[in-house]
């Protein structure tokens, strides 16, 4: 495994990094892109630097980060779990309808920005007690623009949900990978569209008179919930299926394929301590680092090769990690890392699902 970094370093800087930054990077925009293998001289320089400036109680040298991991095919063909990376999709559920609950027991200080009350287009930072994010639970399915998913198969949003496409959804089911519930998406931002169309799509009376029992209603994400756990995998495959299948609508000009949310499901896996997380590689305080009768929040951002303790794997396809990373700000929640067994990443590859980066996951 080789870790390649990209630091975005100010130019003002560049004195104090001495000789170790070569004549040839130029600056643009008075920034310097500096790029190298972590642990050579460049890294070193810049460690130091930074942490003599932060020891200074001065602000840092460097506008942003990237740190990737490149492996052999051997690491690779030897590797028994994968960590599976997305980039945040920007669009928040919340918007379109979807319910959740916070604990007031539970609240951190954040930072939003705020347009102060006459101002144009100026804004402060405000600082707020903030429910953490790790104790925020779901009410609702998903609701969403449907149009809006359809370049990729896996998806993060802002808020940490996962969302997946028809073509996971058929791999997973085709494959018997297990680990994770996957519940229909409530379609939003199309002609015809209403709230609550998967649960009004249900027919069988005899599932909402067994529902009703129970007190839930097919709106209501618990009622989801109990039907994975006490229908059979099959029964519950076809209605959710049947609930996201892609139609066409008067005045629809094109047929969107269907979507749908990835809840994994399996015990939750171990980090080891030897696994570092913070604001930035230099970070020697777990920048972020927050915990709460909910969870833990790890950090804002994960810095080294993800390490997970062996013994807290059962063999699951589709695992989640026990503590989040990230933060809460505003739509923005913490989350918790996913993770695939070989046997479905190599299945993502074959069948080219496209929306992730990855990374071996060390089982120690």
């Amino acid at each position: 495994m080789i870790e390649h970094y990209e630091f975005r370093v100010f130019s003002q800087y560049r004195d104090l990094l001495g000789d170790s930054i070569p004549s040839t990077v130029a600056s643009s925009y008075g920034i310097l892109v500096i790029r190298g293998i972590v642990g050579d001289s460049q890294f070193a320089s810049l460690a130091e630097v930074e942490q003599r400036l932060r020891a200074e109680g001065l602000s840092g040298i460097f506008a942003g980060w990237k740190i990737t991991r490149s492996y052999s095919a051997d690491e690779i063909g030897q590797a028994q779990l994968f960590h599976i990376r997305m980039p945040i999709t920007h669009i928040s559920a919340e918007d379109y309808g979807t319910q959740y609950a916070d604990s007031v027991r539970c609240t951190q200080l954040t930072y939003d920005l705020e347009a102060p009350s006459g101002s144009a287009g100026q804004f402060q930072t405000v600082a707020k007690q903030t429910p953490c994010g790790v104790c925020s639970r779901q009410k609702s399915l998903l609701r969403l623009p449907v149009g809006k998913f359809q370049k990729k198969d896996l998806f993060r949003l802002v808020g940490g949900e996962l969302v997946v496409s028809e073509r996971f959804r058929k791999l997973v089911q085709k494959g018997l990978f297990v680990g994770a519930d996957i519940y229909p998406i409530d379609p939003a931002g199309r002609a015809g569209s209403r709230a609550g169309e998967p649960a009004a799509a249900i027919r069988s009376a005899a599932l909402m008179s067994m529902a009703a029992t129970q007190g839930m209603l097919p709106s209501q994400f618990a009622f989801w919930q109990w039907l994975h756990r006490t229908s059979p995998r099959a029964v519950v495959q076809k209605l959710a299926s049947e609930q996201s299948e892609p139609r066409v609508r008067r005045g629809e000009s094109r047929r969107y394929e269907g979507i749908y949310q990835l809840l994994p499901t399996s015990k939750p896996l171990e980090v080891s301590l030897e696994t570092r997380f913070g604001d930035d590689p230099f970070d020697p305080k777990s920048g972020g680092h927050y915990r709460c009768e909910f969870g833990e929040i790890a950090g804002n951002m994960q810095l080294s090769p993800l390490k997970i303790l062996r013994s807290t794997w059962e063999g699951e396809d589709i695992c989640r990690t026990r503590v989040h990373i990230s933060g809460r700000q505003g739509y923005y929640r913490p989350y918790q890392i996913l993770l695939v067994s070989k046997g479905l990443f190599d299945c993502m590859r074959r069948e080219s699902i496209k929306g992730f980066e990855f990374e071996v996951a060390e089982l120690v």
